[in-house]
């Protein structure tokens, strides 16, 4: 699916698409453009009827831009001040938050060092400390395993686990899985799967069967992105304390595998 989406889909970067933008700013960037190469193969003259024409078309596209970007941001206080005066504070905030909250974009030392690998690992101790790993846990892994040989012994994990996940199911499923979400450690988002051919789905149900008649889940199925969350931005982000929480990304396919509920 990557190789296909790398094939056929445009990839743009982030920040070329201005919201601002409209078809009159098309027409004053491309007369711009047209004039500026008149200018530039009649030998860029420094004065003259072409040269003036020159400066006032690329003058206009600029005031063009201008004045969308002002207008662009004077949307942002009518819906602030309507919000206000109506008492809305759930559309007021998500107003403010649109027009002043800026994204978090530092260089995060921990302990005075920059270096990726051991900020990350800082993080991963902090988050870890939070919670238990069940494997470690004798008891309970051995619990787990008794339990699990009784009920295959019983064929308690029966057949019919295996056959009630359909290619109807999964289609199903697939396409109630939301849109416009990051993508997980595969760098597969649901609308790779969305919008890939239907022969995908049979076999995302045949993986789907294995997992359930032999009991094993892949160790890729546990990965997952995690984006560590500021409490104040305006504090020290180099100090550890200052996030509470993460957010974690999964996988597309785990996410499918979840809407299953087994």
């Amino acid at each position: 699916m990557l190789v296909a989406a790398n094939r056929s889909v445009v990839r743009i970067p982030t920040n070329s698409l201005k919201p601002y933008w409209n078809d009159h700013l098309d027409y004053l960037k491309q007369d711009s453009i047209f004039w500026y190469g008149v200018w530039l193969s009649a030998g860029r003259p420094a004065s003259g009827t072409l040269f003036h024409i020159q400066r006032m078309c690329m003058a206009k596209y600029k005031h063009g831009i201008r004045q969308a970007m002002l207008q662009h941001e004077s949307k942002y206080d009518d819906e602030i001040w309507a919000a206000y005066t109506r008492k809305k504070p759930k559309d007021f905030w998500k107003a403010w938050a649109a027009k002043y909250k800026k994204n978090v974009n530092a260089n995060v030392k921990s302990d005075g060092c920059m270096d990726e690998t051991y900020v990350a690992n800082r993080f991963a101790d902090k988050f870890s400390a939070a919670y238990c790993d069940s494997s470690a846990d004798v008891d309970a892994v051995s619990e787990y395993c008794d339990l699990y040989a009784a009920s295959k012994a019983e064929n308690m994990l029966s057949e019919s686990s295996s056959r009630g996940v359909s290619v109807e199911m999964i289609d199903s499923c697939i396409r109630g899985l939301n849109h416009g979400k990051a993508c997980g450690p595969n760098n597969l988002s649901a609308e790779h799967i969305q919008y890939a051919h239907p022969s995908v789905v049979v076999h995302l149900k045949l993986q789907f069967h294995l997992i359930i008649s032999h009991g094993y889940v892949p160790d890729k199925f546990g990965s997952g992105v995690i984006i560590p969350l500021v409490k104040d931005r305006a504090a020290d982000l180099n100090d550890m304390d200052n996030y509470c929480h993460f957010l974690c990304r999964l996988g597309s396919v785990l996410c499918l595998w979840s809407a299953l509920n087994f």
